[in-house]
C-alpha cells in the first residue's frame, strides 16, 4: 500500500482493559498438579527394616510412609523394600534400588500357591535388570539354570549384587548391607 509520507513526529494514545481470573495451578495448566518432592508416591510405600522385624505379604504396614530418599537416607544404602498397599495391608513385595541416579523394581514372587514364580515375572524382573545395566548388561549379568535345584538370573558390579530366583525369592546387597524377599517376608538390614 503507497502513502504519502509522514516527516513530522506523530503521537497517539492506544487504550486497552486485560481481565485476569486468578485460577489453582492444575487448572491454569489443564493436568493435575504434580507431585511434592518427599511425598510418597501412590504406587508404592517404602519402609525399613531388620532381620527382626520382617514386612509380610498380607499385614499391615505400621503406618510407616516413608519416600525412597528417606529410605536411602536413613539407612545409608541404595535400596530398600517397596510395597504394594490394598485395602491397607501389602499385598505385593519389592527391592528398590538405585542404578546411576534411577530406582528400578524387583519383585518377590512371595504369595503365589505354586513353588515356582510365575514366568512373567521372572522375565519382567530380568527385562528391569537389563534396563537398569543398560546396553552393557551382558557384561554384568546373566541367568544360571540350576542353583540348588533351582535357576536364576544375577547382576553383579563393584557396587551391587542382585539375584532372583525361579522361586520367588530375591537378593540383592552391597558394601554391608543385604535387602531380601523369601516366601511372605521382606527386608532389609
Amino acid at each position: 500500500m503507497l502513502k504519502t509520507p509522514i516527516n513530522n513526529d506523530v503521537t497517539t494514545t492506544i487504550t486497552a482493559t486485560l481481565t485476569a481470573t486468578p485460577l489453582d495451578n492444575a487448572e491454569a495448566n489443564g493436568v493435575e498438579e504434580t507431585e511434592i518432592e518427599g511425598q510418597t508416591p501412590d504406587l508404592y510405600t517404602y519402609s525399613i527394616n531388620n532381620v527382626y522385624n520382617h514386612n509380610t505379604i498380607g499385614q499391615a504396614l505400621n503406618g510407616e510412609q516413608l519416600t525412597f530418599n528417606e529410605t536411602k537416607i536413613r539407612y545409608g544404602h541404595p535400596a530398600a523394600t517397596a510395597h504394594i498397599i490394598s485395602n491397607g495391608v501389602i499385598s505385593e513385595s519389592y527391592i528398590a534400588f538405585e542404578k546411576n541416579g534411577k530406582a528400578y523394581y524387583i519383585r518377590g514372587g512371595a504369595g503365589d500357591e505354586s513353588e515356582q514364580s510365575s514366568k512373567p515375572v521372572y522375565d519382567a524382573n530380568k527385562a528391569e535388570l537389563k534396563k537398569a545395566y543398560g546396553q552393557d548388561w551382558d557384561d554384568y549379568c546373566s541367568e544360571v539354570e540350576l542353583r540348588w535345584g533351582v535357576g536364576y538370573f544375577n547382576c553383579n558390579d563393584d557396587n551391587l549384587n542382585i539375584t532372583f530366583f525361579m522361586d520367588g525369592s530375591v537378593d540383592l546387597s552391597g558394601a554391608g548391607w543385604t535387602c531380601n524377599i523369601t516366601g511372605i517376608n521382606s527386608y532389609c538390614t
